[in-house]
């Protein structure tokens, strides 16, 4: 039996709680289509006037959506927040909640790549968890050529490619005032929201595509049905 992890950081850390177990545990690298989730014709629509929104996606209960209402300002533009998690404050002018479900198909894929490729950035705030949470709603937008804040959870599934203030920002988990910095910087910085964007693009292609994940799969497979 072997188990495949999709976080390097989840990987070691299964590793030294079970170390009886650590030749069965091999870390996978996680993609997405990039046949798909594509930006837009023009990088510099990052920089558009109509973008006026910022994104938030994702149901899993690491989601800090709490965290994120208190910390977006009056002075922000739109936020839309894409989830079935019920969100117990009370919900700002600028800040829409719409229900989402990948499995219920509340909206198509298509509907949300272009709610990705209109926005002006993605945030994911995630309590800190050794669980890659955020990972595919994240590089999805990534690989749209979008800037995205995520947390700097335990489980952050590849630091070499998740690099703050380069392909992505990185604030600490639980810390309105970190969050906010990384918004203020990204609403006051649009040639740089458009730079991280491209390089957050790149290093979707080149470390997690589902090709990549489909040959790491195949190789650890190989490797594991030699031993």
């Amino acid at each position: 039996v072997i188990s495949l992890v999709i976080s390097k950081n989840e990987t070691a850390y299964l590793k030294k709680e079970f170390p009886e177990l650590g030749k069965q545990i091999h870390y996978l690298s996680f993609g997405v289509d990039t046949n798909f989730w594509q930006q837009m014709s023009s990088v510099l629509s990052s920089k558009s006037s109509v973008n006026q929104y910022a994104l938030s996606i994702g149901n899993d209960s690491h989601r800090d959506y709490e965290l994120l209402i208190k910390a977006w300002k009056p002075s922000y533009p739109q936020l839309r927040i894409i989830t079935k998690r019920k969100i117990e404050l009370p919900i700002p002018s600028n800040i829409t909640v719409q229900a989402g479900d990948w499995r219920g198909k509340l909206f198509s894929d298509e509907e949300i790549r272009t709610m990705i490729q209109n926005a002006l950035f993605g945030v994911f705030p995630i309590r800190d968890t050794i669980q890659p949470s955020g990972q595919s709603a994240c590089l999805q937008m990534m690989a749209c050529g979008k800037a995205v804040i995520i947390s700097r959870m335990a489980g952050l599934w590849d630091e070499d490619g998740m690099r703050d203030n380069e392909t992505c920002l990185l604030p600490e988990p639980s810390s309105i005032s970190a969050i906010q910095e990384k918004i203020d910087y990204l609403l006051n910085n649009p040639d740089k929201r458009v730079q991280i964007g491209v390089s957050a693009t790149h290093v979707v292609s080149e470390r997690f595509t589902t090709e990549i994940m489909a040959n790491d799969f195949d190789r650890i497979i190989k490797e594991y049905a030699k031993s």
